[in-house]
């Protein structure tokens, strides 16, 4: 009989997915290790991403970042095992938030993002996604930039 060793993992656990601009998520990391490890830090990060089309040799997507902000949890040490708490505030207007930078034709999506940054390994990581209010992203401007991309009246 073989055994396999459980793998190393972080969850995010939220308890709802649905929020209001300028509303406190809160939630816990919970780390699921098989050892203890040395890391450079522990993280949560709220990022907003947005997809758009690119036209060279063919089409693609790219997803260009449009809101960023990292929250430490915990420093340089060792990890083992353990559950996490975490707060992160949502800007208190998410559509000026991304406003500048969103430029795609698609909609915004929001992220909460935890990382176990490990030195020489690959990152244990998770995401969940997550809605927040955003009325009135489709104003008037987007709507004839996205006139003047596709060549509309």
């Amino acid at each position: 009989m073989v055994l396999k060793a459980r793998k190393d993992r972080i969850e995010i656990v939220i308890p709802k997915r649905d929020y209001s601009s300028g509303e406190t998520v809160k939630g816990q990391l919970v780390l699921t290790l098989n050892q203890p490890k040395r890391a450079r830090a522990l993280r949560v990060e709220l990022r907003a991403e947005q997809k758009g089309a690119i036209a060279s040799r063919g089409i693609g997507v790219a997803v260009n970042t449009v809101y960023k902000s990292v929250f430490p949890v915990k420093g340089k040490g060792s990890f083992s095992s353990a559950k996490h708490n975490f707060e992160l505030r949502l800007p208190k207007s998410a559509q000026e938030a991304v406003k500048k930078k969103a430029h795609g034709a698609g909609p915004v999506r929001w992220y909460v993002t935890a990382s176990l940054d490990v030195p020489l390994a690959f990152d244990i990581t998770d995401r969940k996604e997550i809605t927040v209010d955003q009325k009135g992203l489709f104003d008037s401007s987007f709507v004839s930039r996205l006139k003047n991309t596709f060549k509309l009246q």
